[in-house]
């Protein structure tokens, strides 16, 4: 760009570098160095006689944070640089390492802000700093020294000062140690321990920082091996006061080790002297012959208990430790973590693998749960209980979690598949156990059962919600403990004792249909419950991610074996009974309800209190750690599942029974009616009018399965029921009335009949079936008309029969009447209209 008169850029070297950049570039050299590059250029000069060098060096040294001053020297610093000549091309800030493109600007007069060519206070040539120390006499500017602080500033003088007095204290120790280490010459000006450890300690920050331009091999290893002694010296001394219980010897020693390195040392000799980890009251080897010679019920919460009382003890003994470390550490150490992360590592974690492996072997899967959720629970509480000691020692809670997470990972890894695994295996035994119980008593006996008290039974269940939920939430627990686990060969489900004191109604399994059963239903509750709180605890106390998962599969578990292994299987038998059952001949009151639909209509009222215990539980125990938003949840769809498995159910059940039902009732009018009920033989004689003996036992069996029927199913259940049957029963009458003759003499029996019939649909409370029967009542006039005008207008008056019947149908009831071959013609005759 020949014609451009803008200047050409920059060449890209060290020079075009944004001057912070440059400044932390230099406090990386040694000092004798800053001489040469000052030398370079005034730039170079200004940069290297600038605080931002030496701010970064006292940084290293321990002496000064770097802080958002220093962008406001940087600021300054650029500012300055850019009034030299040609410092309109120079880049900006590189604050980020962002440089900025150079900018175009008129050239300014150089201001008095630029560096004085006078001599800087900082002696650079002819030996550098070194020239400087032999002249540590004479300063090389005359200053007015305050011994009063002046608060206003947070800097009384400029870094480079600051640096220059460090650098003069602490360059003839370090160079002391080329040629001596024990007898060095720090050792002879200071005699105090921890004024000693600090020093030492600055030293060390001193070589780092590599300020010398010559080897210090040497020197360096002079300066190592003089802390190498020094701590040993520190330590010894330590070990003994802690033989003699010198408190104060110890907290000297401990002090100056923290100035030294950060104490360490101290704390680990306290730790490998520490009685805690010598303590054998509670001995891992011996954990076997603690346990009872024989199993049985609840022995094998023997190991989660010794290990409650062993974590007591140590709790115990860690807070007495807590009185010592509070007078010997400074909080700065943190002592008291790490002694307490030791204990867990050595100790804790020793005593409960111990535990752990016994409690596997020797008692099976659901102790060694047991006893994962009580171990887990005991430490959660330890490190708790430790951080609040009284001795207000502080504790990094977080650090001694995370400790007793990695204590626990191993088994908490392969826990929840162990649950499940446990879980599982205990619903089958359950289900399996309940299945087989039944098998030695015949059917007849059972029948026989059920019919005497399935009545007694229905009633006592419909005051049973309150009562279950009672027990589902609180019922009486074999064992004290919070957790329970059930022993692998104990635990029977039907113990006869293990609700009785919280149930107010009979379980009793004779009562209830052999299909299902409310006491298995709640003994896999409560052994849900166990699962679920062992998991609560270890997730609570371990990984609260892992919490919802573990909810979720817990509870599936439940609603699969309930949904797929008691109910849809009783509801299969029962239907399959359904289907094969024949009508029967009652002649007692309380067999007038068929034994196979007694037995369904009970299992609709158990599967719906069973349901109901379920979601008492989801309520109480469940509801509260999932998202129930989450509509495409494994939990959320399982619980939808289980819902329809009982209506399902319930659906294909209901049909079969309201057809036995009628089918019960067909059989009664066919078996029970005479032929000549509404045709008697001598029309002169005296009729009493009441119903016959077919239409009170019909209505004996409905007004039988109605009672039993309510509080046993939901009310729009009831009414579908009742309404389905109503239109059945309805065409039963119609087919029976068909059947048989009818005279003018036998209509009044009739009439007497349709009425009861409607006095019973009235009784439903059913809109749809007390039309249809209305239009039944109707019907009774057809056959008391006398004459065809009268019986043609009835028979056409449509409306009177409320759409029940079509013309059809009532003709061919007409029918059924004695004398219909007479009035045939005339009745269905067609009126002729001329228009």
């Amino acid at each position: 760009m020949k014609g451009n008169n803008i200047p050409a850029l920059p060449a890209k070297h060290i020079s075009t570098l944004p001057p912070d950049i440059v400044a932390r570039v230099f406090s990386y050299l040694p000092i004798p160095s800053l001489m040469e590059v000052a030398c370079v250029s005034r730039r170079f000069k200004v940069i290297c006689y600038s605080d931002d060098v030496y701010e970064w060096k006292l940084s290293a040294l321990g002496l000064s944070e770097i802080d958002s001053n220093l962008e406001k020297q940087t600021d300054h610093l650029a500012s300055r640089l850019r009034q030299l000549p040609g410092g309109q091309f120079l880049p900006a800030s590189g604050r980020y390492l962002k440089v900025d493109p150079p900018t175009i600007a008129t050239p300014t007069a150089i201001t008095p802000s630029l560096p004085d060519s006078k001599a800087s206070h900082l002696i650079i040539g002819a030996g550098g700093l070194k020239a400087a120390l032999a002249n540590a006499k004479k300063p090389p500017e005359p200053q007015v020294k305050d011994k009063v602080v002046k608060p206003q500033t947070k800097k009384q003088r400029p870094a480079r000062e600051d640096f220059k007095k460090a650098y003069i204290e602490l360059y003839p120790y370090y160079v002391d140690f080329e040629e001596k280490s024990k007898d060095s010459l720090l050792f002879k000006d200071y005699t105090d321990l921890i004024e000693i450890a600090a020093l030492l300690a600055r030293l060390v920050l001193f070589k780092k920082c590599k300020f010398l331009q010559r080897d210090t091999t040497q020197i360096n290893f002079g300066l190592q091996n003089t802390i190498e002694w020094f701590e040993s010296l520190l330590l010894g001394q330590f070990d003994a006061a802690y033989d003699k219980k010198d408190i104060e010897d110890m907290k000297k020693n401990a002090d100056a080790a923290f100035e030294l390195n950060g104490g360490l040392g101290c704390v680990n000799v306290f730790i490998s002297k520490n009685p805690v980890f010598f303590d054998h009251t509670f001995n891992p080897s011996l954990v076997e012959s603690k346990l009872p010679a024989t199993t049985g019920p609840a022995l094998g919460y023997v190991l989660a208990d010794e290990f409650a009382k062993f974590m007591d003890h140590t709790l115990s003994n860690c807070k007495n430790q807590a009185e010592l470390v509070s007078k010997v550490f400074v909080p700065d150490v943190d002592a008291m973590t790490i002694f307490i992360n030791k204990v867990l590592e050595d100790s804790i974690s020793e005593y409960l693998s111990a535990l752990l492996q016994a409690a596997k072997t020797r008692e099976g899967l659901g102790v060694y749960l047991h006893t994962i959720a009580t171990s887990v629970y005991c430490c959660s509480q330890f490190s708790e209980y430790i951080a609040k000691n009284p001795f207000h020692v502080d504790v990094d809670i977080e650090s001694v979690k995370k400790q007793i997470n990695d204590i626990f990972q191993p088994y908490i890894k392969t826990y929840l598949d162990q649950e499940m695994e446990h879980l599982k295996k205990k619903f089958k035994l359950e289900v399996e156990k309940w299945d087989n119980r039944g098998k030695t008593k015949s059917k007849k006996e059972n029948d026989e059962k059920t019919s005497k008290r399935s009545i007694m039974s229905v009633r006592s269940l419909m005051s049973a919600p309150a009562a279950l939920s009672s027990l589902v939430m609180g019922g009486k627990k074999q064992h004290s403990q919070p957790l329970l686990g059930d022993s692998d060969t104990t635990d029977e489900p039907n113990s006869p004792d293990k609700y009785t004191d919280t149930a107010t109604y009979a379980l009793s399994d004779d009562s209830m249909t052999s299909l299902v059963s409310l006491e298995l239903a709640i003994h896999l509750i409560h052994t849900n419950k166990e699962s679920l709180g062992r998991a609560l605890v270890i997730a609570a106390s371990t990984d609260m991610t892992k919490l919802r998962p573990s909810v979720h599969k817990i509870y599936i578990a439940l609603l699969k074996t309930i949904a797929d292994k008691h109910l849809k299987p009783a509801f299969a038998i029962a239907i399959d009974r359904l289907s094969k059952s024949v009508p029967a001949d009652f002649t007692e009151g309380h067999k007038m309800i068929n034994m196979d639909s007694l037995q369904f209509f009970d299992l609709i009222h158990m599967g719906d209190m069973i349901q109901q215990m379920v979601d008492v539980y989801y309520t109480e125990d469940i509801r509260m750690w999932i998202d129930e938003n989450d509509f495409l949840s494994d939990l959320m769809i399982e619980k939808k599942s289980f819902e329809r498995v009982l209506d399902d159910s319930v659906a294909a059940g209901m049909d079969k029974a309201i057809q036995v039902l009628v089918n019960q009732c067909e059989f009664l009018l066919i078996s029970t009616h005479g032929l000549n009920d509404y045709n008697p033989p001598d029309s002169g004689a005296v009729m009493d009018f009441r119903p016959t003996k077919a239409c009170k036992q019909v209505i004996q069996v409905l007004d039988a399965h109605s009672k039993i029927l309510k509080g046993c199913i939901e009310a729009n259940t009831m009414e579908v029921f009742l309404s389905e049957t109503s239109v059945r029963f309805f065409h039963v009458i119609i087919k029976n009335i068909r059947r048989l003759q009818v005279s003018q003499t036998g209509a009044m029996q009739l009439i007497c009949d349709l009425n009861m019939y409607y006095d019973w649909a009235y009784s439903l409370r059913v809109t749809s079936a007390t039309k249809m029967f209305q239009a039944l009542k109707e019907l009774g006039k057809l056959f008391l008309a006398d004459g065809s005008d009268e019986l043609r207008a009835l028979v056409h008056d449509l409306p009177r029969f409320n759409g029940a019947l079509r013309i059809e149908e009532i003709y061919e009831l007409l029918q059924s009447r004695t004398d219909y071959k007479q009035i045939q013609k005339q009745v269905e005759a067609k009126e002729c209209c001329i228009q």
